[in-house]
């Protein structure tokens, strides 16, 4: 279900957004309870604490999402790219053994930094 946002009361400037939580369903919220997050390949992702159980939720946003949200008050903000959101989120191939060997060969150099910020192979 995509955020909607409601007309609130007259003495209240901001918008009421309404969200679904997994366990209680519907809850509103207001734009400073809801992170929108903007990924770097034009994905994104709303979250919010539900305000009924206190869980933590996170849903997909796409286009549609992310205009209602903006339009109704919610800050969005750009996530650096690479694995800093979390588990699937990674991108390349995954490590292997072989891998995981070389670079613990290359950490027992003395320029180890060095050479990890200058990408150079490890020797050997």
């Amino acid at each position: 279900m995509s955020p909607r946002i409601g007309r609130g009361d007259l003495e209240s400037a901001m918008a009421t957004i309404e969200c679904s939580c997994p366990r209680c369903g519907r809850v509103a919220l207001r734009p400073p309870d809801l992170e929108l997050v903007l990924l770097c390949d034009g994905s994104g992702f709303y979250a919010f604490d539900c305000p009924r159980c206190g869980d933590r939720v996170r849903k997909p946003a796409d286009e549609h999402a992310v205009c209602l949200l903006v339009f109704g008050g919610v800050v969005a903000t750009e996530a650096p790219p690479g694995p800093v959101l979390g588990p699937g989120r990674a991108t390349g191939t995954p490590l292997t053994v072989d891998d995981l060997i070389d670079f613990h060969q290359l950490l027992t150099t003395g320029d180890w930094f060095d050479r990890l910020a200058q990408r150079v192979p490890p020797t050997g």
